[in-house]
């Protein structure tokens, strides 16, 4: 050896820097021959037998299923003399359970490989770690992709570096269609530039107006549709390039059932409003009823004021009718269910619809033999069946075919075409469909508003759909529409199935000469033009009447009355004291009395139960004075005298 040092330019390293440097290497070295049989190792790894080793071969330290790979790479080493690496999971004697990089190099002497090194580095932390990693990602990314929202990742250009699958779905692509892709590919156009010059602005200045805000934009899908999205959006650095995670909610749905809702909060506004208006002008058709029927009851019927008075009859009637359909559009109306079968009720319609149609409409009729029992007005599914058979005609101004149908139905899962009204439950359908214009996505939501209407001016009171919408909600059942531009509209009316007998039978109604009667009569009405119309009739036909304005006053009025009082006809809504309670006050004082309620607005659980207990002591407005004098004296004629009065008490 020289005094020069060991590093110095051209000096050569001594066998024992050498030994030394590989002795005190953290990493395991060795010497093996082609076969893998060890010929050195250094002294690494602790309590590790070094003699015993140099008599086993090198692929004993791997599990059974590496050996022949890790043989394979000795010899390509040894044929290529191209150096290779490997991870293995070391086993048997050297350190069972740890993880290694083994590098292989060939060595070579005198131009010649003659042996193999084997470089093997502890990894076992480093491997550990990583497969906590992997095994964090794997648990992360299933989480991700089972959300129900959509997360979506851009870099500052609007390109896209990460999807979820419920992307996927909800846009109707493939990850690989869209990574690296703009980020406008999922919105319209209309929206794509904005949302262009929103990333470059913020990426510039830091100006934001939605990060870390919810909200609402549309979407566009593969298949050019586009449908309503949240967007909520949070920004990050990643090596110093600005990036964006979008969360995503298709919110459809929740559009729609907002539009419904405020679609049904203005319906329920309009039918307060036409309900309020209906049963003022009740009260006006009541007088001019009356009156009308009073002055031809003067007059000769040959008369021109005799005729002139038939007129504003017959005028006052279709008043009445239309009155009737504001109500029932409120849903206030007065119905009279029975129970019966709409097979035989529709057929006879049928024949009425078709002098409705022109001829070059074809009307098909089908109904099964077997249909269920249902509880309705009779009046009322007709007018609703009449109602849509002349929607249908007006939709084909060329002809075409209208069809009605009847089933039952048993409906055992939830109908998007009932939304979410309707349960599970068994109805029969009444079909009204047309293979005419259609209706275009903006004005089927709204064709149930009272007044709305396509049809020219004169053509339509827009009060058809919205009345038999009321009609079918007072009945218990749904109406539904399907409607596709160009191709007809199909028009649903549900209607619950009743489990009580089929009624029938109709009363006949009174001959004029019956109208005629006597008795006391208390009348207790707070609207004075009806209150005057209404004595002034009843003394007219030779009965007596005692009056009152409210039942405060008419509690006074029956205490001062010496005699007997046969009825007392009272309306119902009243200030101070209303009619079911003045009934029950005055009980006590005339026990025989029986009771005539009367009301053209039945929003209130009283006159609802009256009604449903069907003993015919209830008398609608607006109504004429025959009608006043027919129920009168049916009430007053029956041979029972025992009252019905219905308890306050009985009311919820």
């Amino acid at each position: 050896m020289t005094n020069e040092s060991p590093t110095d330019q051209g000096t050569p390293i001594s066998p024992e820097l050498w030994e030394s440097l590989v002795e005190n290497s953290a990493d395991v070295i060795m010497i093996v021959d082609v076969t893998g049989t060890i010929q050195y190792i250094n002294h690494t790894v602790a309590g590790f037998d070094v003699e015993d080793t140099l008599v086993r071969n090198v692929r004993e330290y791997v599990p059974a299923d590496n050996s022949d790979e890790l043989g394979a790479r000795l010899r390509r080493v040894f044929e290529t003399g191209e150096p290779e690496s490997e991870q293995v999971f070391a086993a048997g004697p050297m350190n069972s359970g740890a993880y290694y990089l083994a590098r292989i190099g060939p060595i070579k002497q005198n131009g010649q490989i003659v042996a193999l090194s084997i470089t093997a580095t502890d990894i076992t932390v480093l491997k550990t770690t990583e497969e906590a990693l992997i095994d964090t990602a794997s648990r992360l990314n299933a989480v991700l992709n089972n959300v129900a929202y959509g997360i979506i990742s851009i870099n500052g250009q609007g390109r896209i570096q990460s999807v979820n699958h419920a992307v996927e779905r909800m846009f109707g692509y493939a990850s690989e269609e869209l990574l690296g892709k703009n980020i406008e590919l999922l919105m319209p156009v209309k929206k794509a530039d904005h949302q262009d010059r929103y990333f470059q602005d913020y990426s510039q200045t830091g100006r934001t107006n939605v990060i870390g805000d919810a909200r609402e934009l549309e979407g566009k899908r593969k298949d050019g549709s586009v449908f309503a999205l949240e967007l909520t959006v949070t920004a990050f650095t990643q090596n110093e390039e600005a990036m964006y995670t979008g969360i995503l909610v298709d919110i459809t749905r929740r559009k729609q059932t907002e539009m419904e809702l405020r679609q049904s909060q203005k319906m329920e506004a309009m039918g307060l409003l036409a309900g309020g208006v209906a049963h003022d002008f009740n009260n006006m058709l009541s007088a001019i009823m009356s009156y009308t029927y009073l002055i031809k009851q003067k007059m000769p019927d040959n008369t021109d004021i005799c005729k002139y008075g038939g007129e504003i009859q017959k005028a006052a009637d279709r008043a009445a009718g239309l009155t009737r359909q504001l109500m029932a559009f409120s849903r206030q109306d007065v119905a009279d269910p029975k129970v019966v079968g709409l097979g035989d009720i529709i057929e006879d319609l049928v024949k009425m619809i078709r002098h409705l149609i022109v001829e070059n409409i074809r009307l098909v009729f089908r109904s099964p033999s077997d249909l269920w029992p249902v509880m309705v007005d009779v009046g009322y599914i007709e007018q609703v069946v009449i109602n849509l058979a002349l929607n249908a005609r007006d939709a084909m101004p060329e002809g075409g075919l209208l069809s009605l149908d009847i089933s039952n139905l048993v409906l055992e899962k939830r109908s998007d075409d009932l939304a979410d009204e309707a349960e599970f439950a068994e109805y029969v359908v009444v079909t009204v469909s047309d293979n005419g214009t259609g209706m275009t996505p903006d004005v089927r939501p709204r064709i149930f508003e009272p007044f709305f209407t396509t049809k020219d001016v004169g053509k339509g009171s827009g009060l058809g759909l919205s009345t038999s919408h009321g009609i079918v909600k007072q009945m218990g059942g749904h109406i539904a529409v399907d409607s596709t531009p160009g191709m007809g509209s199909t028009f649903r009316v549900y209607i619950p199935r009743s489990n009580a007998p089929i009624e029938s039978g109709h009363e006949n109604a009174p001959h004029d000469s019956q109208l005629t009667g006597s008795g006391t009569v208390l009348l207790v009405e707070d609207e004075v033009i009806l209150h005057d119309i209404a004595v002034l009739t009843l003394r007219e036909f030779g009965y007596t009447v005692l009056t009152a304005l409210n039942g405060s006053d008419a509690l006074t009025v029956a205490s001062e009355h010496p005699g007997p009082i046969d009825l007392l006809l009272t309306d119902v809504i009243m200030p101070y004291m209303g009619g079911l309670e003045l009934s029950e006050n005055l009980k006590a004082m005339h026990p025989e009395m029986r009771v005539l309620y009367t009301s053209g607005h039945i929003d209130d659980a009283g006159i609802r139960q009256i009604v449903s207990a069907k003993q015919g002591n209830f008398l609608r407005k607006p109504y004429s004075s025959p009608q006043l004098l027919e129920k009168v004296g049916k009430m007053l004629n029956n041979s029972s005298r025992s009252a019905y009065v219905v308890s306050q008490s009985t009311i919820e």
